[in-house]
């Protein structure tokens, strides 16, 4: 299969279903599920769409939700959202606006974990800050 290009027919998807969704990581579908199977087509993040369309559950939501945790905690500690380069010099978003960026980024649901507002994020960075310093 990794071999074979894909999509796979129809009819080998029917066959090996099972083991090609076994291989899949959480939050993820091979693309004959989207094909065949998904009640809409794949557009933006796709383990928020899977989680959205109600396709999560058991395990493969904790370990989503977690995944979801821990990337919030890490960019609520970031400062720059890197959007291109332009002669030779990064460029991007920076506070706010780089955060929701970076949860963009990660497709962190907002109904499971309200973004933080600007304010939340500056006394965070500055208890982390303190904290650094004070060790």
């Amino acid at each position: 299969m990794p071999w074979e290009e894909r999509p796979i027919s129809k009819e080998r998807w029917t066959r090996l279903r099972a083991k090609l969704m076994a291989q899949s990581f959480s939050g993820h579908r091979p693309c004959e599920w989207w094909k065949y199977e998904s009640p809409e087509p794949l557009r933006g993040n796709e383990t928020l769409q899977l989680y959205r369309m109600g396709e999560l559950s058991g395990e493969e939501l904790r370990a989503v939700t977690k995944r979801w945790a821990e990337h919030e905690e890490r960019i609520a500690q970031l400062q720059w959202y890197v959007t291109g380069h332009e002669n030779n010099q990064a460029v991007g978003l920076d506070g706010h606006e780089g955060y929701l960026a970076w949860r963009r980024f990660y497709g962190i649901p907002d109904e499971l974990f309200p973004p933080r507002s600007d304010k939340e994020l500056i006394a965070l960075r500055q208890m982390r800050r303190k904290s650094t310093n004070d060790s």
